[in-house]
């Protein structure tokens, strides 16, 4: 029997929002906004060893798009040096070429990382895998608490008590010594479901925290033309943003963060641009 479009999937997002604006007023503003959120969906089956869910049991879990907390601020400062500016009111033109006029802009921005998908069927202990400051690229969580299904050839003798693979039908089967399938487990495991989440919200690919500045200054040549001085620094930091880590038991990478750099390094620029 098929069924098709059963209203049995769902999403939740909630959330607090906040704003603090300043309007630019005596050559300062700034915007800051911060969110704190959580995202749920149940949109897919947990899935089993066949990918058939007899029982149908609907996965409640974090949203791939789930990011707890996200900040940012940017703002613009007109220094006040300079010819009608609060210091140097009256300083010589030439002074006032060299001082006068400057502006800062930035923008900083840290947010949480999105959540690792477990995809691959496994057994949980129960046991919270997060490590203590979130890990190291060469184990981003516990792997220990975490063990693949087996296959039709594994030693099941050789897997932890806590993961109840010795209650599982079939365990006491023994194949015959010609059958392909070395343990009874696997015989009848496709009945099977898993019942773990496939992510958690304590074990995130790497963060953003990035900030980016400009020096700015304008020249009035004439009327209609001035040119801009820029001086840009993005990831002025230079923090390094990784991928998700190994999600896979099976892996001998498991557990471990691929170390290229998602983001961009640090990059410092400057740039003459013309106004007329």
């Amino acid at each position: 029997m098929t069924q098709n479009d059963n209203p049995l999937g769902k999403n939740q997002y909630d959330a607090l929002l906040t704003k603090v604006e300043h309007r630019f007023s005596k050559g300062f503003s700034v915007l800051s906004s911060f969110t704190w959120s959580k995202l749920f969906e149940d949109t897919v089956f947990y899935p089993d060893n066949t990918g058939t869910n007899p029982n149908l049991a609907v996965e409640h879990k974090l949203g791939g798009e789930d990011r707890p907390f996200v900040y940012s601020v940017a703002s613009v400062w007109a220094l006040p040096f300079g010819r009608g500016r609060k210091l140097g009111k009256s300083v010589p033109k030439l002074l006032d070429a060299l001082v006068g006029g400057w502006e800062l802009t930035g923008q900083y921005q840290i947010q949480s990382g999105i959540p690792v998908v477990f995809g691959t069927n496994s057994f949980f202990s129960g046991v919270d895998p997060a490590l203590p400051g979130g890990g190291t690229p060469s184990e981003w969580f516990d792997t220990s608490q975490f063990f693949p299904f087996p296959s039709r050839n594994t030693n099941i003798s050789n897997y932890p008590s806590w993961t109840g693979i010795q209650n599982l039908p079939g365990y006491n089967y023994q194949p015959a010594a010609t059958d392909s399938i070395k343990n009874g487990v696997y015989q009848d495991f496709g009945t099977y479901v898993r019942t773990i989440p496939t992510r958690w919200s304590h074990i995130r690919a790497s963060r953003v925290n990035n900030l980016d500045g400009i020096v700015s200054k304008s020249f009035v040549v004439r009327e209609r033309i001035r040119i801009q001085y820029r001086f840009e620094v993005y990831n002025a930091f230079n923090h390094v943003r990784f991928g998700a880590p190994n999600a896979d038991p099976t892996s001998s990478n498991f557990g471990k963060v691929d170390p290229t750099e998602q983001n961009n390094a640090r990059v410092v620029q400057m740039a003459l641009k013309l106004y007329f």
